[in-house]
């Protein structure tokens, strides 16, 4: 990926829109490193329960609360960044993050 590429600036983006412009190499790295985050999250998840449900005096909610969390952000993570659309993607997580921070 080249930052000092010059683009002339197109009609379609906004002021101060980064246009990221990845090649196939990048992407499918980009993808191996998700998958690999995945596995690894979901190995030390269940890592984790079965050393919590082996110690008495440990609730395994609170812990099965912060696996499920953990494990949902990687895969939504993987799932954001492997989708061959980054812009539908892109208009779709600004509409959920304007969503959440303003309540509806």
């Amino acid at each position: 990926m080249t930052f000092l590429r010059s683009r002339a600036s197109s009609p379609a983006m906004c002021a101060g829109q980064i246009d990221w412009d990845y090649d196939r190499a990048e992407i499918i790295a980009d993808g191996i490193v998700h998958a690999i985050s995945v596995c690894l999250g979901l190995i030390g998840a269940v890592t984790i329960v079965v050393i919590a449900a082996r110690i008495e005096r440990i609730e395994v909610a609170p812990i099965l609360v912060y696996v499920i969390g953990l494990v949902t952000m990687l895969a939504l993570s993987a799932a954001y960044n492997s989708g061959a659309h980054y812009q539908q993607a892109d208009a779709v997580n600004q509409n959920v993050g304007g969503l959440s921070l303003f309540g509806g």
